[in-house]
């Protein structure tokens, strides 16, 4: 397990953003982020199925991904699926600002958001920060 931080996966960016929605502490609405980060993992589920990626992360990636994008997303109101631009343009503005985090934390965008895809092989680990406390979670539980 690799120590991967929280901070250098946009998808927890979005997750803290719904909250934050959901808390009446911003306006911008986040359902299109949600929308195309689901999107988006359920191509890399599919990904990690076909060259068989370990079963726990599956299983893991899987369970994340209804929980910060699919329950998420079941939390929007009709009303609220009416997206304006402003929502669309805080999307690109937050995106933009996770790439200049990563840039001044020297980290490469290759290496956040696409290392998942690289050299695909059986029994390949998925690393990512959740998934790395559940694999923590679930040692520390077989100890007992």
């Amino acid at each position: 397990m690799l120590n991967f931080r929280f901070d250098f996966v946009f998808s927890y960016w979005i997750f803290a953003w719904f909250l934050l929605y959901k808390m009446h502490l911003v306006s911008f609405n986040p359902f299109f982020a949600l929308v195309f980060g689901l999107i988006n993992n359920l191509l890399f589920l599919c990904f990690a199925i076909f060259y068989n990626y370990n079963h726990f992360d599956i299983f893991a990636f899987f369970v994340i991904m209804i929980c910060i994008k699919v329950i998420p997303l079941c939390c929007f109101s009709k009303s609220e699926m009416v997206l304006k631009s402003k929502d669309y343009f805080f999307t690109l503005f937050l995106f933009l600002l996770y790439l200049f985090w990563l840039k001044i934390n020297a980290k490469k965008i290759s290496s956040s958001m696409f290392k998942m895809f690289k050299n695909p092989k059986k029994g390949k680990s998925i690393d990512t920060p959740m998934i790395n406390v559940l694999k923590t979670i679930s040692i520390n539980l077989n100890k007992f």
